[in-house]
């Protein structure tokens, strides 16, 4: 996911899941805060960000599905 920073908002500009996820929900922005989730067979993925004084600040939570 690659996300761009204006001041404190955040917009994906990009999303290239890894071999085998799939992108299930996609809040793209610009918001606070954005948010991908992608599945695999064995994993859910949700991967949010937020700009703090324009560089992103990434979270990811993995879970075994």
């Amino acid at each position: 996911m690659t996300v761009l920073c204006t001041v404190d908002q955040a917009r994906v500009v990009s999303v290239d899941p890894a071999p085998g996820y799939s992108i299930k929900d996609y809040r793209s922005g610009p918001a606070k805060e954005v948010q991908v989730m992608l599945l695999s067979a064995g994993n859910r993925s949700e991967i949010k960000a937020r700009c703090d004084d324009g560089t992103p600040v990434p979270r990811v939570k993995e879970t075994r599905q």
